[in-house]
């Protein structure tokens, strides 16, 4: 039974049901009149247009006004819109009753009493709606953990797994006979790597902006230096230091770029990178030549970095990727505000 209420409270498939549960108590008076059981309703107009009235005001709230404002901290202007959609309500229904009743007396303390009663219906349906939204952020922070260690084990296998570190140390062995000081170079950006992923990210839910470039920057140079023809170009609009990300956000677009513009003519193999603000947006950008050399299977996936991406900012972000005959183009907007507030 403790199950069955559970699921009744919080599970999307029992929705309609809660919701006409809500609306069936608040009017339980009423509907009882229609079978006798209390004082008949002298004009049923007037408790349909309040019905109705309520449901606009309660459903303009939970769905537009909460996730607008509310649970963007914007609470100031969420309070506003709130008092103004009660104010219009309580004036309506007070134009609807002098339709059928004529008031001799002041009319405040019957729009108190509507002002109140609607006060009262809203707030509980707040109230419910809040409570909801509270179970289910733990339900995706609980999956968002998960999610976060599972990107992160894989992270850990695809960067130190035996084909990465034999490519890469194979190619400082070639570099320490003929040109030392990039040996050491790519010893110093392999030990980097490491020491963020398995020291640095792995404990952190946000990381800055500048720490995550620096692996960014690390990976694709231990890559140019084993491809002679890979050249990868950054382009920053902004110093976006300050901002935090979640560890490897970025990683499996880079990291797609990198594996999907491998050629066998002797082209360049050409990446261009771009990270900046537009408006109230994080736009990163990346842009890779497409080439025609099989590649590993390793990596995220842009398939898993969208379930991620879902967990971390549910609406509040776009992955536009586009493909042409040569080239190949992925864009990550995520809003600034969603960012924050993660």
């Amino acid at each position: 039974m403790e199950i069955f209420i559970k699921q009744f409270i919080f599970s999307p498939k029992f929705r309609l049901f809660r919701h006409l549960a809500f609306w069936v108590l608040l009017y339980i008076d009423e509907l009882l009149s229609l079978f006798g059981l209390t004082a008949e309703l002298e004009f049923p107009q007037i408790t349909i247009a309040q019905l109705f009235l309520d449901m606009v005001v309660v459903y303009v709230t939970i769905y537009y006004l909460i996730p607008r404002f509310f649970l963007r901290k914007k609470y100031s202007i969420f309070l506003f819109f709130v008092f103004v959609a009660v104010f219009l309500n309580a004036q309506l229904y007070l134009w609807v009753e002098s339709q059928y009743y004529y008031y001799e007396a002041e009319h405040l303390s019957i729009y108190l009493t509507i002002f109140i009663s609607t006060c009262s219906i809203l707030g509980l349906a707040i109230a419910f709606k809040l409570m909801k939204i509270q179970v289910d952020q733990a339900k995706d922070r609980e999956q968002l953990i998960v999610e976060k260690n599972r990107v992160e084990l894989q992270s850990l296998k695809d960067q130190i797994n035996p084909h990465f570190l034999f490519n890469v140390l194979n190619t400082i062995f070639i570099q320490t006979k003929v040109a030392p000081d990039e040996a050491s170079e790519a010893i110093m950006k392999l030990s980097d790597m490491l020491r963020y992923q398995i020291y640095d990210a792995s404990d952190k839910e946000l990381v800055s902006v500048a720490t995550e470039l620096d692996f960014l920057r690390n990976y694709t140079d231990l890559e140019t230096l084993r491809r002679d023809k890979l050249v990868v170009h950054w382009d920053l609009k902004q110093d976006l230091n300050a901002l935090l990300v979640p560890p490897f956000i970025f990683l499996p677009l880079v990291e797609n770029a990198v594996k999907h513009s491998k050629s066998s003519s002797f082209q360049e193999e050409k990446i261009q990178i771009q990270l900046s603000v537009q408006g109230d947006r994080l736009s990163f950008a990346c842009k890779n030549t497409i080439g025609d050399l099989s590649h590993d299977s390793g990596g995220f996936g842009l398939k898993n970095l969208k379930k991620r991406l879902q967990l971390l900012f549910q609406e509040a972000y776009a992955l536009h990727l586009d493909k042409k005959e040569s080239t190949f183009s992925a864009e990550l907007l995520v809003d600034l505000d969603e960012l924050h507030n993660n």
